[in-house]
């Protein structure tokens, strides 16, 4: 019996034993289910995933939002967040270079939860990367801009790092803006070559800066592959973060 909600399922109420679970019986309480740790589900088709979540899991989500604690971790989350925010709506960045992933990351996460001014937020942020975008379409943001009094240095834009502010705009709702169209332009350009001179990742700022091959390809893919899906949805804003 499930501490937390006093209840049992038998599964055979299920359409099938999968993967010999004959019965036995499970909570329908997503957090006091006796099997929440097993790996099962790395071994499932995503039929059978469906069929699972829909007929056990139908209020996960529901009830992990109920958690008081959950609540309290994620009010925290975002009140430091936005105090962190910069003056010209952006958020400091590491690991990717600079402003514009600090900016698209925190975007990603803030338009998945309500909070006080979050439409006067989300729309500085957006702004910040209007005005970041170079006359080509593109975005570019050097290693410079770690330094007081450069934030907003660009030598050119770069495939990576325009991917990112798309993803950013994206989140923020902005899919139908002129910018995005202009970025989308320069991603899918035949002149724009998906590499990259320059160090659009970072060790530690103003110490040493990195160079991964892979963000001047992959991220521009994921980018235009989160835009093709938002254009399939009757929604402005993705489902999941961006």
């Amino acid at each position: 019996q499930c501490s937390n909600c006093k209840k049992l399922r038998p599964l055979n109420e299920f359409p099938n034993d999968i993967y010999g679970w004959k019965n036995k019986k499970r909570s329908n309480c997503s957090k006091c289910d006796i099997d929440r740790n097993f790996t099962y589900l790395n071994n499932m088709n995503s039929l059978e995933k469906k069929i699972f979540y829909k007929k056990i899991y139908s209020n996960l989500s529901e009830k992990q939002l109920d958690d008081k604690r959950d609540k309290d971790c994620i009010k925290k989350a975002v009140d430091y967040l936005l105090t962190e925010q910069e003056e010209d709506g952006s958020w400091y960045g590491r690991w990717g270079t600079n402003y514009i992933y600090g900016t698209w990351s925190v975007l990603s996460a803030l338009n998945l939860v309500e909070f006080t001014n979050k439409i006067e937020v989300i729309a500085k942020a957006a702004n910040y990367l209007k005005k970041m975008q170079r006359k080509d379409g593109g975005w570019g943001e050097d290693g410079k801009s770690y330094y007081e009094g450069y934030e907003n240095f660009s030598k050119r834009s770069t495939p990576s790092q325009t991917a990112w502010a798309l993803m950013g705009l994206l989140a923020a709702g902005e899919i139908n803006s002129p910018e995005v169209e202009k970025g989308l332009k320069f991603l899918t350009n035949k002149k724009t070559k998906f590499e990259e001179d320059y160090f659009t990742a970072v060790g530690f700022p103003k110490v040493f800066y990195l160079k991964y091959h892979g963000y001047s390809e992959y991220f521009p893919l994921l980018a235009i592959s989160k835009i093709k899906n938002q254009i399939k949805k009757n929604s402005i804003y993705p489902n999941y973060g961006a």
